[in-house]
């Protein structure tokens, strides 16, 4: 499951490519999060990529690449994910 974090991020990148048909820079990432460093978007990208939402080109800048899981709305699937850890979250706090 995603952070929220992870999610507003994938939201960005897959919205920022559509407009522009490349992915955001590092620091476009940093400024849209609000964080005060670079590191945690590096951090947030590389959790993305290992759980398979991300892909990177290697050697080139602006090379993220949304991969969607069998054709699917990506972002169903990463909202779906987070009501259900939303959810659970309730329960566990009652």
């Amino acid at each position: 499951m995603l952070t929220t974090r992870q999610m507003e991020l994938l939201r960005y990148v897959e919205d920022y490519s559509i407009k522009h048909g490349n992915s955001p820079t590092y620091e476009e990432m940093r400024v849209h999060l609000g964080v005060a460093s670079k590191s945690a978007v590096f951090d947030h990208v590389a959790r993305l990529i290992e759980r398979g939402f991300l892909v990177k080109g290697a050697g080139r800048t602006r090379s993220l690449k949304i991969i969607r899981p069998q054709g699917r709305d990506l972002i169903r699937i990463y909202d779906l994910g987070f009501r259900a850890g939303y959810a659970a979250a309730l329960t566990e706090q009652n």
